[in-house]
């Protein structure tokens, strides 16, 4: 399987993600829909490929550079099974439930401030733990690497500031605001949540309860108890980079 560059007549699955990965990932309309296209094989195809492999599963990825999915398996004899799917097939050590058992392990202690994340990560076929450089050398630091090294594989990457949010979660019962509007979200929803319809009208701007902008209202619909609102295309990114538009 590969991704082609023709443009498909086909509307691409999320037709509103291609403003997003024109702009941060540099392509153009055409090559952002034929990244839409390839993405949403790979998912069908990763159901199919994740049976094959059976016990020897040990997680996949999206390649960009060939449009496919790559699944590692830790068993040869998978592999002809797995490539029949049409993905594409990579030999590791350890399977998937042997790295989320070594997460798992890693998750149990507390971590010292200079460990930011860890994680499995299925294309290194380990758990990669991630400290801020400044701390490499500390001693609480080290002793959580020596621990983490004890229950599996892992490595260490380090990263200059430890990762951080830029705007408000949407958790039901956290106040949100619209201008000098105070309301609470009701639940989530994909792509946002929903609210009250009183709080706001279309188009207007909506800020975290820590005063972070995190998209707009724009969807009213009508209910047996007044109207919801659903606050659309939420960008997880700088506000200053996050976009508004439907």
């Amino acid at each position: 399987m590969t991704c082609s560059n023709a443009r498909s007549t086909e509307t691409p699955a999320f037709p509103e993600l291609l403003s997003p990965l024109q702009r941060d990932l540099a392509l153009t309309r055409n090559e952002a829909e034929a990244r839409l296209a390839a993405e949403k094989i790979a998912t069908a195809v990763e159901r199919k490929a994740h049976t094959a492999a059976g016990s020897a599963y040990g997680g996949s990825w999206f390649d960009a550079d060939s449009g496919q999915l790559t699944v590692a398996v830790t068993r040869a004899a998978q592999a002809d099974a797995v490539r029949a799917t049409g993905a594409a097939v990579r030999l590791v050590r350890y399977d998937a439930r042997q790295l989320d058992a070594a997460k798992k392990s890693i998750d149990a202690p507390s971590a010292p401030a200079g460990v930011a994340s860890w994680h499995v990560d299925p294309k290194a076929n380990k758990v990669v733990v991630n400290i801020l450089a400044a701390h490499r050398d500390d001693n609480d630091v080290r002793a959580f690497l020596a621990r983490a090294r004890e229950v599996g594989p892992m490595t260490v990457r380090q990263i200059s500031t430890a990762p951080r949010t830029f705007a408000a979660g949407t958790v039901g019962g956290d106040p949100y605001y619209t201008g000098n509007v105070r309301c609470s979200i009701g639940f989530s929803v994909h792509g946002g949540f929903v609210t009250a319809g009183h709080c706001g009208s279309p188009s207007a701007a909506v800020y975290g309860w820590e005063r972070s902008y995190i998209g707009i209202l724009h969807q009213r619909r009508p209910g047996p108890r007044g109207h919801l609102r659903r606050l659309g295309q939420l960008q997880w990114r700088r506000p200053d980079l996050a976009s508004a538009r439907q």
